[in-house]
């Protein structure tokens, strides 16, 4: 609504050129090197009309998320539910083969050793993070950094948006924003633009 009134358009036009802007901020080279991988879910939120009754946590939205811890760079993938096939492809789509994949030891990154080399450094206990049975002692041994980034996402999506339809491209929007967010943003897209074909 903004938009349109800024530049005088109807809401589906400042709606589709959004879009489109968001189609620009979507990644397709692959991770390498050490990568922080894990999920996030967005569960239904009291203002919401529509409600979620008795399914377990996997079955809400959900978003998979890797980043490359030497550079920063984030991919993020929206799935409807998820289940080790879909994580697997996932990583295959978004990770290099033979990279090293710290995840926080979930079920679902089981069989990741076929094609990365799978750390699962960080575990949930009674207790607090857990690294194969003892606290975590030694630095950069956690998930901390897609975390962060899992916080940005939620705090954007449920601050600002409060509920949106297609959740991989804000997802691709909020990666975009972190793994540049050392760079004018505003020249990167501007960049892209020369070399995406006519609409």
């Amino acid at each position: 609504m903004f938009i349109s009134r800024i530049i005088g358009v109807t809401y589906k036009c400042a709606w589709r050129m959004l879009h489109k802007i968001r189609e620009l901020m979507r990644e397709t080279s692959k991770l390498a090197g050490t990568i922080e991988a894990d999920e996030t879910f967005f569960k239904a939120k009291p203002w919401r009309k529509t409600t979620v009754k008795d399914d377990p946590v996997f079955n809400y939205p959900s978003v998979v998320g890797m980043v490359e811890r030497e550079t920063g760079r984030v991919r993020v993938k929206a799935l409807s539910k998820i289940t080790r096939d879909a994580i697997r492809d996932t990583f295959a789509e978004n990770i290099e083969e033979a990279s090293i994949v710290r995840t926080d030891g979930s079920w679902v990154y089981k069989r990741l050793e076929r094609h990365y080399y799978h750390e699962p450094t960080v575990h949930w206990g009674m207790k607090g993070y857990r690294r194969r049975g003892n606290f975590i002692a030694q630095k950069g041994d956690s998930t901390q950094a897609i975390e962060g980034f899992f916080s940005q996402l939620k705090r954007g999506i449920y601050g600002v948006y409060r509920y949106v339809k297609y959740l991989q491209k804000y997802a691709d929007e909020f990666a975009f924003r972190y793994s540049y967010r050392k760079q004018n943003v505003f020249e990167v897209l501007v960049g892209r633009i020369w070399l995406k074909p006519p609409i």
